[in-house]
């Protein structure tokens, strides 16, 4: 079973992702670990990702999902902002995932992102963001102004009901 937790910068992907994977007995994987040293550069410096700059690192870990999913699976929290790289990370489909989308308003996320320590994105890349994602008519879509305890059990009650 493979299960992404997406969404903008700030909303507890990997919170959310780490929780619902010690919940299943999943590896957890967060997608910012497997950017390039260029991605992370540029987003330090307040640039936004292009798709050039997403396409190579959507690939890796679309092989990263593949090898897990034909073991016990794994739990992803990766940004996957626009359908077109959700269908990378899928393979086009022929992967079955299951989506937790988390959203949250501007304002609430803006204080979250202001808040982080030692973290690479850059907060002015924020409205970017928000402006870039597509949200998808299937997964689960969790508002992330509840606790965190509340989206995590939303989450698992939508995955056990899925599989």
């Amino acid at each position: 079973m493979i299960i992404i937790v997406a969404g903008v910068s700030g909303t507890g992907k990997s919170t959310i992702g780490k929780a619902i994977s010690e919940h299943l007995h999943l590896p957890f994987f967060d997608a910012d670990d497997f950017h390039p040293q260029s991605n992370i550069n540029k987003m330090q410096s307040g640039l936004a990702l292009t798709d050039e700059d997403r396409w190579p690192w959507l690939e890796k870990l679309a092989a990263l999902l593949t090898q897990y999913q034909h073991l016990k699976g794994a739990v992803l929290a990766c940004s996957a902002l626009k359908e077109c790289y959700r269908g990378v990370l899928t393979h086009h489909g022929t992967l079955p995932v299951q989506w937790i989308m988390l959203t949250g308003s501007a304002e609430l996320l803006q204080q979250r992102l202001s808040a982080r320590e030692n973290h690479f994105f850059d907060g002015r890349l924020l409205a970017t963001q928000l402006a870039t994602l597509e949200l998808p008519d299937y997964g689960l879509t969790v508002d992330v102004s509840d606790p965190v305890e509340t989206v995590v059990d939303k989450a698992i009650d939508y995955i056990q009901k899925v599989i």
